[in-house]
């Protein structure tokens, strides 16, 4: 994707070069180009770092050990290019109950999620 978007760049330009556009015009479509590399590039991010699944069991520092959970439990993160949606693996002692560890929350070091009262 990244590669498709230069050629936009530059015909953005050329174009405007050509028509004499005014600034905050090229300014504008420039932005737009640069929103859709950055949700992009958060898209093939997320992709890459999966659900953060560990296998069936996580032993904690603190020698704790939890089962991962059976359902995935998704999580809205809201960047500068829009919202996406996390799909997250989990691990505690059963559902229903607290999360006791998100490895892709802590994998890319998210705050807390906001409680489901909240």
């Amino acid at each position: 994707m990244p590669q498709a978007l230069v050629p936009q760049v530059l015909h953005v330009l050329a174009r405007a070069l050509r028509e004499g556009a005014a600034v905050h015009q090229v300014g504008a479509e420039l932005r737009d180009l640069t929103m859709q590399l950055g949700r992009g590039g958060l898209d093939a991010y997320f992709a890459v770092c999966g659900s953060g699944d560990l296998g069936e069991r996580v032993t904690l520092p603190d020698g704790q050990q939890l089962r991962r959970l059976d359902d995935p439990h998704p999580r809205r993160y809201v960047s500068v290019f829009g919202a996406f949606r996390l799909e997250r693996t989990a691990y505690g002692s059963r559902e229903g109950q607290a999360l006791k560890f998100v490895p892709l929350d802590n994998r890319l070091q998210l705050p807390p999620a906001p409680s489901p009262t909240s």
